[in-house]
C-alpha cells in the first residue's frame, strides 16, 4: 500500500477534527460567558528508509531519509482568560465578574468554578445558579456582639450565601440616643416673647420602634445673670405617640430635662414676710401702693379675682364682693356690668336689665353729625343747624335753615314766606363772638358782563310790542341789557354795580317762554341736543341782530358752509321717510355747530347765557363769565342776630358749634330743629324733660336722676339702675386719683395680702401659682412681694418650685423639665445650656417607670449602666443673631453625623451588590445591613482547568489549586444587572472554517490520486 494514502486519511480526520472545534465554538456563540476554543496540528511519525551518517575525511555525511505518515490534533486551547462582551438584563442577580477570576458553586459534592454570573435566590433563601441551582460560595457577615458592627469573616471557609433568611427579611428597631438643636433664636420673634412661647418639636425612637414627639416650649425671658447675658427657657411640656395622643402626665413625671439650678430673692419693702413651721403669712405695710393704674370706668370683670389685670381682686379685697356673688348674677350685676369709681373711692355698678327704653319718635339719631348748632342755654338741649352758606338768593334757602330764622334769628313765620323767592338775596355772618348776624335784601341786581347780545338791534322787533321802546334805544349804540319782571320791561345802559341805572321805557308784559327755566344761568355743554336745536331756531332768523344762518336748502339738498348735499338718493324727486330722517338730521345737526360756532367765535367767546321771558319769544342774554348778583344794600328788609342771652355757640356750658364735640344729635324729621346731647352724657341728670318727652315720650320725673342712659346706635335710650360701694370706714384702704386719670389705693394698715402660704411647692401650689397670670389665691405674690415678674418666673419652667427661707426670702429652683439656655451678648455664641459650656444636656427616661423602659439609651455592658434611659441633646450650634424677627431654631434626632438617630423596625425592600461581591438588603426604615461577600477564585493557569459543561470547570492538576480571595485583590470587580457573553469571534470562525475546508479537499485528493495510481499497478497483471 502507498504511504501517501495513510498520510491522506490523517489529514482527513485532523481538518474533522478541527471543524468539530470550530462547530462547537459557533453553536456556543450566545451561551453566557462561554470561552472560544482553537486547535493546532503536529505532524504525526516518519518511516526512516536510510539513517543519517557523519562526514569521514574521504566523504561528506548523508542526512537520514524520512518520509512522514500525516498529521494528527497538536492541542485544543481554551481562551479563557479573554473577556467576553456585557448584555445587560437589569437583574440585580445577573453579576458580570471584570477580570481573570471565576464564581465558586457548589454542587452538594465538590467546589466548581464558573463565569456564568446567572444567579437567583431558591426558595431557602440561597443565592444559585439559575441553571442547575448549584449554590454560590462566599463568606457570611457575622456581628461584633460589643460593637454592634457587621463584617465579613473569611477565617470561616466558604459556605452558601443565604440572603432570604429569618435573621435577615427584618432589621431590628433602635432607640434614639442623641438630638440636636440648630438655627438661630431672634430676640424680637414675637413666638419666643409671647406668653405662650415658641413650640419645637423632636421626634425620637424608643428600642421597639415606635415613634414619639417631644413638644418644647422656647420663651425668651427678661432674666439675666452677672454677665448679662440673654437667657431663654426651654421646657419640655408633653410626649405625643405616633397616633397623636399624649402619653400622659404619670409618665410624663418620669422624664427629666436637664439638671435642676438654685436662685434666691429677697423681700420688698413694702412687704413682710411671718414664716411659720409649715405656712406663712405675707403683710402688705402701712402706707404701701395696693393697687394702681386702676380705670375709674369699665366692666367689673376687669376687677374680679379672675382678671388678668394687675388690679385684679381690687373687688374683693377693698369692696368686699367675692367672683362668686358676681357670678351668681343674684345682686342684678354680673362681670358684663358696667362699673365707675369716683375719685374718694367710690364704686357705682350698673345693673344689667333696664328699667325703661325710649326709641326716637319722629327724630333720627346720629352719633358722628357734620353739622353745626346753635344750642338753647336753658339746658333743654334744643338746638338749630347754624347756616353752611355765607350768601346767596333766599329761593335756596333749605328747611332747617328756615327753622333756625325762625326761632334762632327771630324772623316772622309770615314775612319770611314772603322772602322766599328768588328776588331777595340774604347775606350770613358769622364773627365767633356772639355777633352773628343775617340780613335779606330786596332785589337783587344784576351784574352783567363787559358785553352781551342785547343790542338796539335785537330790541328793535320787539318795538310794536312796547310803546316808546324805539325811541328810548335809538340814542344808545353800545349794547344794552334789561330785565323783565312782572310784565314791565326795562332797558338800561351798561353797568357794573348797584348805581347809573337808567329806565327807558316799561310796558305790560304779552306772553310767557316756559321752554326753559328763565331763572338759571346755562353753559352750552349743559343743554341736552333737543335743546340745543330748539336754542338755535330762536337765534336763527333774518331779522336785525340775530345769527345769520349759513344753511341754505331747496326741496331735496342742503348746502352747508358752501357744501351741497342732495338727499333724494333714489332720484325720485321726493324725500322718503328715510331720506327726510336724514335730511332732517343734517339741519338739526348743522343748527347745532353754528350756535357752537357763534358763541366760540372770536369776536364772541361767551361761555354762559340766560333765557329772558320777553314778549311770547325767547330773549338771550350772552355773557363771556358766569354773572354775580350784588346786594341791594339799599333796600334791606331784615337783619337780626341771635337772641340775647338765649342762644350760644361759644360758651363753655353747651360744646361750641362743632359736630366733633357733640356727644350725640336727635334731629326732627320735619323741620330739622335738634336736641343735641353732651360729650359725656351718662345719667338721666345729664337729660333735659323736654329731650325725655319729644324723643322718646318719656317722662324724665320719673327716674332718680343718677340711673345711667345709654344711648344705642340706633338711638334709643335705655335707662339702668345703679348701685353704690363705699369702702368701709374701717377700710385698710385708701384711694385716689393719679394724673393719668387712674387711680391709686393704698394701705391704710398693715394688712394680710397672703395668708396660709405652704413653705414649699406642694402638689397643689407651686411657682405657676404665684405668677400674675395665675387664677388662685396667691396671685402676683412673686411680682409683689419678691419682685420677679411673669417673665422672669419663666426663664424656671411652668414645673418651677419655691421654697421659702426663714428670713422671708424665695428660692427658686428650676423644673425637673426646664433648661436655661444662655447666650453673650457680644457676639450671639451660646454660653452654656443648663449650665453646660458644651452645650449637651441630657433628657432622661426613668427606666424604673413601667412604660419608659425602652427610650433612651439601652447599653450592652455593666459599664454603660450609669447612661441607661439618657438621650443627649447637643445646643452648641444654637446662635442668638437677629434674622429678622424670625427664629430658625429646630430640633432633629441624631447627633452632628447623623449618628445614633434610632429608627423603627424595617422590612426588606431590596439587594444589591458591591462591585467587590459585598450582598447588601436595603430596608424600609433606611437602613442597610451586610450579609456576605461572594467569594472569587483564581489560578495560576486557568486554561488548565477541566471543561465540565453548564458553563461550569473544575480544577486539574495543570490549573493549580483555586486560590479564594476578595475579587479585588487582584484589581477585578462585579457588575450587577449584566452578564458575560461569549467571547467566540464569528468572522474569525468562518475564516478558520474555509481554511479547514480547503485543507480537507486537498487531502482528499491526496487520496483519489493515490488510488489511482494503486489502480494503474493492479492494471499491470492484464
Amino acid at each position: 500500500m502507498m504511504r501517501s494514502l495513510y498520510s491522506g486519511v490523517a489529514g482527513l480526520r485532523t481538518h474533522q477534527t478541527k471543524m468539530d472545534v470550530l462547530g462547537n465554538n459557533i453553536a456556543n456563540v450566545n451561551t453566557t460567558s462561554f470561552k472560544s476554543q482553537s486547535i493546532t496540528f503536529s505532524d504525526l511519525m516518519y518511516q526512516t528508509t536510510q539513517t543519517a551518517s557523519g562526514a569521514t575525511a574521504t566523504k561528506g555525511g548523508v542526512n537520514a531519509r524520512q518520509i512522514g505518515l500525516g498529521a494528527k490534533s497538536g492541542a485544543i486551547a481554551t481562551a479563557i482568560e479573554s473577556q467576553g462582551a456585557t448584555q445587560t438584563t437589569n437583574n440585580p442577580f445577573d453579576i458580570m465578574i471584570t477580570g481573570k477570576s471565576f464564581f465558586v458553586v457548589n454542587n452538594g459534592k465538590e467546589n466548581l468554578y464558573t463565569r456564568d454570573g446567572s444567579f437567583y435566590v431558591d426558595g431557602a433563601g440561597n443565592l444559585a445558579m439559575q441553571s442547575n441551582g448549584y449554590l454560590v460560595q462566599g463568606w457570611v457577615a457575622q456581628e461584633d456582639k460589643e460593637t454592634g458592627a457587621i463584617t465579613i469573616n473569611r477565617n470561616g471557609g466558604l459556605s452558601s450565601l443565604q440572603i432570604m433568611s429569618a435573621d435577615n427579611t427584618t432589621y431590628s428597631p433602635a432607640s434614639t440616643t442623641a438630638g440636636l438643636y440648630s438655627g438661630n433664636i431672634d430676640n424680637r420673634d414675637t413666638n419666643v416673647t409671647s406668653d405662650d412661647g415658641k413650640t419645637i418639636t423632636l421626634e425620637f425612637y424608643d428600642n421597639r420602634g415606635y415613634l414619639y414627639t417631644g413638644k418644647f416650649t422656647l420663651k425668651d425671658t427678661d432674666l439675666e445673670d452677672a454677665e448679662n447675658n440673654n437667657i431663654f427657657s426651654l421646657q419640655l411640656t408633653d410626649i405625643i405617640d405616633s397616633d397623636g395622643n399624649s402619653i400622659g402626665s404619670d409618665l410624663l413625671k418620669g422624664v427629666s430635662f436637664g439638671k435642676t439650678e438654685n436662685f434666691d430673692y429677697g423681700v420688698n419693702e413694702a412687704y413682710e414676710v411671718e414664716v411659720g413651721a409649715t405656712t406663712s403669712t405675707v403683710k402688705l405695710l402701712a402706707g404701701a401702693t395696693a393697687y394702681e393704674g386702676v380705670p375709674t370706668t369699665g366692666t367689673l370683670s376687669d376687677l374680679m379675682e379672675s382678671s388678668k389685670a394687675s388690679y385684679a381682686g381690687i373687688l374683693k379685697t377693698v369692696y368686699g364682693i367675692d367672683d362668686a356673688t358676681i357670678a351668681g348674677g343674684t345682686q342684678g350685676y354680673s362681670k358684663t356690668s358696667e362699673y365707675t369709681i369716683t375719685e374718694n373711692g367710690v364704686l357705682t355698678i350698673t345693673y344689667d336689665e333696664e328699667l325703661a327704653s325710649g326709641k326716637p319718635d319722629g327724630y333720627t339719631y346720629s352719633s358722628t353729625n357734620a353739622s353745626s348748632y346753635y344750642v338753647n342755654k336753658d339746658n333743654s338741649g334744643k338746638a338749630y343747624v347754624v347756616p353752611n352758606a355765607n350768601e346767596g338768593t333766599m329761593d335756596k334757602i333749605g328747611t332747617a335753615i328756615k327753622t333756625t330764622l325762625t326761632n334762632v334769628f327771630g324772623v316772622n313765620p309770615t314775612e319770611l314766606d314772603s322772602y322766599l323767592t328768588s328776588k331777595f338775596q340774604y347775606k350770613f355772618t358769622a364773627d365767633g363772638a356772639n355777633n352773628d348776624s343775617f340780613q335779606i335784601y330786596r332785589d337783587p341786581a344784576v351784574t352783567k358782563a363787559t358785553e352781551t347780545a342785547t343790542s338796539v338791534g335785537y330790541l328793535s322787533k320787539f318795538y310794536e310790542d312796547f310803546e316808546g321802546l324805539e325811541a328810548a334805544v335809538d340814542s344808545y349804540a353800545d349794547t344794552l341789557f334789561y330785565t323783565y319782571t312782572d310784565g314791565n320791561l326795562k332797558v338800561y345802559g351798561s353797568k357794573t354795580d348797584d348805581t347809573g341805572t337808567t329806565q327807558v321805557t316799561t310796558s305790560t308784559q304779552i306772553a310767557d317762554v316756559t321752554a326753559f327755566n328763565e331763572d338759571e344761568v346755562y353753559t352750552y355743554t349743559m343743554l341736552d341736543n333737543a335743546q340745543k336745536v330748539a336754542l338755535h331756531d330762536m337765534l336763527v332768523g333774518t331779522g336785525t341782530g340775530r345769527i345769520e344762518t349759513k344753511i341754505a336748502t331747496t326741496a331735496t339738498t342742503i348746502t352747508i358752509d358752501g357744501s351741497t348735499t342732495d338727499y333724494d338718493t333714489n332720484s325720485d324727486g321726493s324725500l322718503n321717510d328715510t331720506e327726510k330722517a336724514a335730511y332732517d338730521a343734517a339741519l338739526q345737526s348743522a343748527k347745532i355747530s353754528e350756535l357752537a360756532d357763534y358763541m366760540n367765535a372770536d369776536a364772541n367767546k361767551y361761555t354762559n347765557f340766560k333765557i329772558e321771558s320777553l314778549s311770547g319769544t325767547a330773549g338771550v342774554l350772552f355773557y363771556k363769565t358766569n354773572p354775580t348778583y350784588i346786594p341791594d344794600t339799599a333796600n334791606k328788609l331784615y337783619d337780626g342776630s341771635p337772641f340775647s342771652k338765649t342762644f350760644y355757640a361759644d360758651e363753655n356750658t353747651f360744646p361750641s358749634y362743632t359736630a366733633q364735640e357733640l356727644g350725640g344729635v336727635y334731629t326732627n324729621t320735619t323741620d330739622f330743629s335738634a336736641y343735641v346731647l353732651k360729650g359725656d352724657e351718662a345719667t338721666v341728670n345729664d337729660f333735659s324733660d323736654e329731650l325725655f318727652q319729644d324723643v322718646f315720650g318719656l317722662d324724665r320725673s320719673e327716674y332718680a336722676t343718677n340711673l345711667l342712659v345709654n344711648i344705642a346706635g340706633n338711638g334709643t335710650a335705655s335707662i339702668y339702675q345703679t348701685t353704690t360701694f363705699t369702702p368701709p370706714a374701717n377700710s385698710d384702704y385708701a384711694a385716689s386719683l393719679d394724673a393719668d386719670g387712674t387711680l391709686k389705693y393704698v394701705t391704710t394698715n398693715d394688712t394680710v395680702a397672703w395668708d396660709n402660704l405652704p413653705n414649699s411647692s406642694n402638689d397643689s401650689v407651686s411657682v405657676k401659682d404665684l405668677l400674675q397670670s395665675s387664677s388662685g389665691p396667691y396671685r402676683g405674690l412673686l411680682n409683689s412681694v419678691y419682685g420677679i415678674t411673669d417673665e422672669v418666673a419663666e426663664a424656671f419652667g411652668s414645673d418651677a418650685t419655691y421654697s421659702l427661707n426663714n428670713d422671708g426670702s424665695i428660692t427658686l429652683t428650676t423644673g425637673t423639665q426646664s433648661i436655661q439656655l444662655k447666650f453673650n451678648p457680644a457676639n450671639g455664641s451660646l454660653t452654656t445650656a443648663n449650665g453646660n459650656s458644651n452645650g449637651l444636656v441630657n433628657l432622661v427616661f426613668d427606666q424604673n417607670v413601667e412604660g419608659l423602659e425602652p427610650f433612651g439609651f439601652q447599653p450592652t455592658t455593666a459599664d454603660e449602666e450609669a447612661e441607661r434611659g439618657r438621650l443627649t441633646i447637643d445646643f452648641s450650634t444654637v446662635t442668638n443673631y437677629n434674622t429678622s424677627g424670625s427664629s430658625t431654631i429646630k430640633a432633629v434626632k441624631g447627633d452632628k453625623s447623623s449618628l445614633n438617630t434610632g429608627r423603627m423596625v424595617g422590612e426588606m425592600n431590596g439587594v444589591n451588590v458591591s462591585t467587590d461581591g459585598q450582598i447588601f438588603a436595603t430596608y424600609s426604615n433606611g437602613q442597610t445591613k451586610l450579609l456576605g461577600q461572594i467569594a472569587s477564585a483564581e489560578f495560576a493557569n486557568a486554561s488548565g482547568l477541566a471543561k465540565e459543561g453548564d458553563n461550569l470547570y473544575s480544577s486539574t492538576l495543570n490549573s493549580g489549586e483555586a486560590t479564594i480571595q476578595d475579587i479585588t485583590t487582584d484589581g477585578g470587580y462585579m457588575n450587577t444587572g449584566v452578564l458575560e457573553m461569549s467571547n467566540v469571534d464569528l468572522s474569525r470562525e468562518f475564516t478558520e472554517m474555509i481554511t479547514t475546508q480547503r485543507g480537507f479537499q486537498a487531502n482528499s485528493r491526496i487520496i483519489t490520486v493515490s488510488d489511482t495510481l494503486l489502480e494503474e499497478l493492479t492494471n499491470l497483471k492484464r
